[in-house]
């Protein structure tokens, strides 16, 4: 590791690679035109980073207690576990019911309400089409381009326990590295002292920082889409249903929204409403 200053190194390294990253698009610039799998990278990447400098680095074992340590493994093998199934399995694919002839009779005859161009194939209701993936999914939540796949009826209760746990994981990380990196002796109120331990990490040990700002940032975010997750299921909607649909009318109590959200964790999936007016229609 460099001895001093170790900032000059690690900050335009970190611009650059977040300068690249804002520059990316859905799509990769090939006349393919694949899902451009940049995102799921870099979501692995800080995993894999945040592991290695957690148990490795920082050693935070040694600085927290025993059963915290126990937590955080036990946790991320399941982290883990759930990442996986996200990334490799079936959303919720829409397959092909019956020949292509007798889905377009079926059309014709108004017998199959919905019916997909692009997949040729009868629509069941709240399915939708991903042009990402170039698939319909039941129940369609949104598209994660993180894991580079849709969230819909088969993954959408992965997806929210996923985001559950990585707010663990992160507040773990940062109360590790805080346990391990706070220096003892600094002189001064709490500004000096806070000031003190920001120079020192930028100076000495600029991968700490990084992590840190990387988890304390992405922390913030997964609070913002566990919160979306638990207004929209709480409101028995998907993601999709609420942008297509628009706010329940009869907008649900904050006690009715724990009640749906609760559900939805035992269940598996979500309590969509089958009132008719219970939507805005756009």
């Amino acid at each position: 590791m460099l001895p001093h200053h170790q900032w000059m190194t690690g900050l335009p390294v970190f611009l650059v690679a977040l300068t690249v990253m804002a520059r990316q698009h859905h799509r990769l610039k090939h006349p393919i035109r694949w899902p451009n799998p940049i995102y799921l990278g870099a979501y692995g990447g800080g995993l894999f980073s945040t592991l290695v400098c957690y148990t490795v680095h920082i050693k935070a074992h040694q600085h927290e207690p025993l059963l915290v340590s126990f937590t955080m493994w036990t946790l991320m093998f399941i982290h883990m576990f759930i990442f996986y199934r996200l990334v490799t399995g079936d959303p919720g694919i829409v397959r092909a019911e019956g020949p292509l002839q007798e889905v377009l009779r079926g059309v014709g005859e108004g017998i199959v309400k919905g019916y997909c161009s692009d997949c040729q194939l009868a629509s069941p209701p709240l399915a939708h089409h991903c042009r990402l993936c170039v698939a319909c999914h039941h129940q369609t939540d949104h598209h994660c381009l993180f894991l580079n796949t849709c969230i819909a009826a088969n993954n959408h209760w992965y997806f929210v326990v996923f985001i559950m746990m990585n707010i663990f994981l992160m507040t773990g990380f940062l109360s590790g590295a805080y346990r391990a990196r706070v220096m003892q002796g600094v002189q001064g109120d709490w500004v000096d002292q806070f000031t003190a331990h920001i120079v020192y990490l930028l100076n000495e040990d600029i991968w700490t920082a990084l992590m840190v700002i990387c988890n304390g940032a992405s922390l913030i975010w997964a609070f913002y889409l566990l919160n979306g997750q638990f207004q929209v299921v709480g409101s028995q909607q998907t993601t999709l249903c609420r942008l297509k649909l628009g706010n329940p009318v009869s907008k649900p109590t904050l006690g009715e929204k724990v009640k749906n959200f609760w559900t939805f964790l035992l269940r598996g999936r979500v309590p969509l409403s089958s009132q008719a007016h219970y939507f805005n229609t756009v």
